[in-house]
């Protein structure tokens, strides 16, 4: 039997809805949890609280909360950020709305009101005239594009209980649909610091799906130096890319001691698991490649490995790097690029610039697992 289009996102909208509520029934029970954090105040209360929201998942630990990652963010997007939350809480719209919204547009326009992009898109949401969305004018205003975006969502059935990716993906329909999850993190904190919100709305929809393991969480098997080292690594999430920088303190004023992609992997290593790796991501490749790793196949790849593959250096050297948090969804943790935070990404070689070519996966830990 085959189902329709409609019919199979219907059907996918009636399974996360049963999921939600079922994460709905858990995050009542931490209500009382929540007025006390609410009562601390500022972002690491709420943060603590969703942090235990997480780990009540069964299966799963929650990590390293990602402390002052609102910080990272320059006076402009911070007040864009600001802009679009107050138009959520001008039109009524919950505290899970304001966190999808921003989220969306860190993705879309890295919270920069842009006067371009890809074809006609204009402003924080990247809306487009020829779809709608308004005149060129009336988008490039930050409060019309966020109640814009705050009037799409609220048609989505059922918005409250999807997860931020899906909601978002259902508003905008972006070509790369996968691509908010990684916001989810780094927006919690900003509006958290924004709103001191620590609701028991904006926990129930932030909490993960029960039963599996999502980007930013290490499932409880997995051994003791796996879990420190991607403790490590999501300590650093929102934290700004560095070309060059050491990773040895990310949320320091200093971006010589941020991360670039190589480092992460190296200063997540020493710290979680007393490894030392070399600096570069092709020497660190050479060195696992030398009998200090075992190669992985990707079907066999566990949280804790390590992703290389050529990048911006060419088709014939390895140039970047990331550590697998959860190869159901054949996500990692890196730091991307200049002008990006560190924060998950997806290493299904189908996407990446080279495909194949050179890309591997190297295990400096073992786990006794399949190989």
């Amino acid at each position: 039997m085959f189902l329709s289009p409609e019919a199979v996102r219907l059907l996918r909208r009636l399974v996360l809805l049963a999921v939600a509520g079922l994460a709905l029934v858990a995050a009542l029970g931490l209500l009382l949890v929540v007025a006390v954090t609410s009562s601390i105040g500022g972002g690491s209360g709420a943060a603590a609280a969703i942090a235990l929201a997480a780990s009540s998942n069964s299966g799963c630990v929650a990590p390293a909360a990602a402390q002052g990652s609102w910080q990272q963010w320059s006076a402009e997007q911070v007040t864009d950020a600001a802009t679009i939350v107050r138009t959520g809480q001008a039109d009524s719209v919950p505290e899970w709305g304001w966190v999808i919204a921003v989220a969306t547009s860190m993705q879309e326009s890295g919270l920069i009101n842009l006067p371009y992009g890809d074809r006609d898109s204009l402003g924080l949401f990247q809306q487009r005239p020829s779809q709608g969305w308004g005149t060129p004018a009336q988008i490039m205003d930050p409060v019309y594009a966020a109640g814009q975006f705050y009037s799409h969502l609220l048609q989505v059935p059922g918005w409250q209980n999807l997860p931020l990716t899906v909601a978002a993906q259902d508003v905008q329909q972006s070509a790369f649909p996968d691509a908010y999850a990684k916001w989810q993190q780094p927006a919690l904190a900003l509006v958290t610091h924004l709103t001191g919100a620590a609701g028991a709305s904006l926990l129930a929809a932030s909490a993960p799906d029960a039963g599996s393991c999502g980007p930013g969480q290490v499932p409880d098997a997995a051994p003791g130096t796996v879990a420190a080292v991607i403790a490590w690594a999501e300590a650093q999430l929102g934290t700004m890319y560095d070309y060059g920088g050491s990773c040895t303190d990310p949320h320091s004023s200093d971006m010589a001691l941020h991360c670039d992609c190589s480092s992460l992997v190296q200063q997540a290593f020493a710290h979680g698991a007393g490894i030392t790796l070399p600096r570069t991501a092709e020497q660190q490749w050479e060195y696992g490649e030398s009998g200090h790793a075992q190669v992985i196949p990707i079907s066999a790849a566990q949280p804790g490995d390590v992703v290389y593959f050529p990048s911006y250096l060419g088709p014939d050297v390895e140039g970047h790097t990331g550590i697998i948090t959860d190869p159901a969804t054949m996500t990692m943790i890196n730091a991307p690029e200049t002008g990006e935070p560190v924060g998950y990404a997806s290493y299904n070689p189908a996407g990446l610039p080279y495909g194949t070519h050179m890309f591997t996966i190297l295990r400096f830990i073992s786990t006794g697992g399949s190989q």
